[in-house]
C-alpha cells in the first residue's frame, strides 16, 4: 500500500509555499516509499506486529512507543512554530497545539508504564536473580535510558510551553 502523506509533510509543503504538480507529487510519494523501505530495513517491522509476534519485551515495546510519540511531538512543535511564524496563530495552529497536548498526555502515560515495568523487573532481579531473563547490566542500562527519556520529554515540553 502506498503511504499517504501525513499532515506533517503537507504542512511543511504548505509552509514553504510550494505548489506541487502531479510529477512532484509522484516524486514525493516515491521518496516516502523509499523511506519506508529504509525504515523497515533498519528498524524492522516491529511496529506492525503484535506483542506476541515481536521479540521485544514489555519495556522495549513501551520504549519504542514512547520514542515514536516523542518524535511526533517534536515534529508537530516545529510545524506549529513554523505556521505561527509565517501566518500567526490560526485554527490550524490551535488544533495542532491541542493535538500536541494530547500527545504529551500519551507520552507521560507511556513513560509511567515503562517505569513501572522497569521497577517490576528490578524487584524481580533483586528477589530472584537466578530466575530472571535480564542481567544487572541491562537493568542499569534501562535505568539510564529511563532518566534520559524523561529528561528529553521534560525538555520538549518546556520548549512547547
Amino acid at each position: 500500500p502506498t503511504p499517504k502523506p501525513t499532515f506533517s509533510i503537507m504542512a511543511t509543503v504548505t509552509m514553504n509555499h510550494a505548489r506541487l504538480d502531479k510529477t512532484q507529487i509522484r516524486a514525493v510519494d516515491t521518496l516516502l516509499k523509499e523511506v519506508e523501505v529504509i525504515e523497515v530495513a533498519c528498524v524492522g517491522s516491529t511496529r506492525n506486529q503484535s506483542n506476541e509476534e515481536s521479540k521485544l519485551d514489555e519495556f522495549q515495546q513501551y520504549k519504542m512507543d514512547l520514542n515514536e510519540v516523542t518524535t511526533r511531538i517534536k515534529q508537530d512543535i516545529k510545524i506549529k512554530q513554523g505556521l505561527e511564524d509565517k501566518i500567526g496563530t490560526n485554527t490550524e495552529s490551535i488544533k495542532l497545539k491541542q493535538k500536541i497536548s494530547k500527545q504529551f498526555e500519551l507520552a507521560k502515560r507511556l513513560q509511567t508504564k515503562m517505569e513501572s515495568v522497569y521497577y517490576e523487573q528490578q524487584q524481580q532481579f533483586d528477589n530472584y536473580p537466578s530466575q530472571t531473563d535480564i542481567s544487572g547490566e541491562e537493568l542499569q542500562s534501562r535505568q539510564e535510558l529511563l532518566a534520559l527519556m524523561k529528561q528529553d520529554l521534560q525538555y520538549t515540553h518546556s520548549s512547547f510551553d
